[in-house]
């Protein structure tokens, strides 16, 4: 197996890149910046693995992604209660890194396999945290009684849509975090709501927010104050609100790369979505917006 990793990746990035491979938790703070980029940039990184040549991103997909992901979706989907869902990812992931160390690249001495290693190591451990969140919101919004269509996460190419749910005519993601909202090349946005979550350094905890356009918030209700996302150089990858504020619960309204959002608990969102339905929306039988 001969690698080739990207040359822009620097001495920096392979650190951190292998002290994920370590311990995924030792990477904190002002590392996951830098770490998060290394990640990006192993992307088009080489291998050649058995005759064929592979950017890491496709060796993942053929060599984890197609093994280990269908079963682990139909297995997610059958619990019956979500708490059980950390002992699931354990389990998966256990089951990664014992094949990928029988590949060789996990206790190789080379950096350059070890990369490798930790590269899908990242991409596994963050496709399961992603399906876990999705499908915690969707079992909560059915509980809540709130009409939506989400994709299949069952079937392949529906997980690959460009979009999580739909409601009231609205696209819809979930998200882990909000790092996506610091990177210029996610914009401009492709959903008009983002479910996520946000850490209130105050309080010191997370809250669930839904974040959305302008247009969406307009259909629901309701005021918005000025705040601001700090800056990926000054929190854990902007994931933190200026919350200090005292902002939320009230609405926000932030403006990054030039896209104006607001920004809503989403136990205050939840309610307001369930009142319009109420009312007679649009529903979830209405038609995806362009």
């Amino acid at each position: 197996m001969k690698i080739y990793l990207n040359p822009e990746l620097t001495a920096r990035h392979i650190e951190l890149a292998l002290k994920y491979l370590s311990r995924p938790a030792s990477v904190v703070g002002e590392e996951w910046p830098i770490a998060l980029g290394a990640f990006d940039l192993l992307r088009s990184s080489i291998v050649n693995y058995k005759e064929t040549t592979y950017t890491f991103t496709e060796f993942y997909t053929e060599v984890v992604d197609h093994q280990y992901a269908d079963a682990f979706i139909v297995e997610l989907l059958r619990l019956a209660d979500m708490s059980e869902s950390p002992r699931l990812v354990r389990a998966y992931n256990k089951r990664v890194i014992k094949y990928l160390a029988a590949l060789g690249v996990v206790d190789d001495v080379a950096d350059e396999a070890r990369c490798l290693a930790a590269f899908c190591v990242y991409w596994w451990s963050s496709f399961m945290k992603g399906y876990v969140r999705e499908q915690t919101i969707f079992r909560d919004l059915t509980k809540a009684g709130i009409q939506f269509v989400g994709h299949n996460l069952s079937v392949r190419e529906e997980r690959m849509s460009p979009f999580d749910l739909l409601i009231e005519g609205f696209k819809g993601d979930i998200k882990t975090s909000t790092y996506f909202l610091l990177v210029a090349r996610s914009y401009p946005l492709s959903c008009d709501f983002y479910i996520t979550r946000l850490f209130n350094t105050r309080l010191q905890r997370w809250r669930d927010v839904v974040i959305m356009t302008i247009t969406m918030w307009t259909e629901i209700d309701g005021e918005t104050k000025p705040c601001s996302l700090r800056s990926p150089t000054t929190s854990s990858y902007g994931r933190r609100l200026a919350e200090d504020g005292d902002v939320l619960p009230d609405v926000a309204r932030v403006t990054l790369f030039g896209e104006t959002l607001v920004i809503v608990d989403y136990t205050v969102w939840k309610a307001k979505i369930k009142a319009k339905q109420s009312r007679g929306g649009e529903g979830y039988a209405s038609a995806k917006r362009t």
